[in-house]
């Protein structure tokens, strides 16, 4: 399944200031884009989402411009948020690209936030190398 927004929303999740709740993908294969400051899965521009969490499947997700490809949209007052994201080992390959312009490429977009982020059980911090867009434009992750 591919999706993309061609506004401010989320690929999937929020849209331009329009919140939503969890996000829960099971399964597939989907390529996800944001439009502008929004995630490619889970926030909008200036927008919160809930917690994501992704259980199987391949996942590849790009953030729009200022953007992570997973996680909360940009925002320039401090406003978007992401509950937080869980990457559970059942998952067969998932890359969280950064847009342009973006400082990480998975977790909190450029003036967002992001809760907790556990990846196959062990709890990541949003300032490691393998999240900054300006070391890596991509995280990759196969378990």
């Amino acid at each position: 399944m591919a999706v993309s927004s061609n506004g401010y929303g989320a690929g999937i999740g929020g849209g331009n200031n329009i919140s939503c709740g969890n996000i829960v993908i099971k399964g597939g294969h989907i390529t996800a884009t944001g439009g502008s400051q929004a995630a490619g899965i889970g926030g909008g521009e200036s927008t919160s989402c809930g917690n994501i969490t992704i259980s199987g499947g391949i996942i590849e997700a790009t953030g729009g411009q200022s953007a992570v490809g997973i996680g909360s949209g940009s925002s320039q007052n401090n406003t978007s948020t992401c509950a937080g994201i869980t990457i559970v080992n059942t998952t067969t390959k998932l890359q969280s690209t950064a847009g342009t312009g973006s400082t990480y490429n998975f977790g909190a977009s450029n003036g967002g936030t992001c809760g907790t982020i556990t990846i196959a059980g062990t709890v990541r911090d949003q300032s490691e190398n393998d999240f900054n867009a300006d070391k890596h434009a991509t995280f990759y992750w196969y378990p």
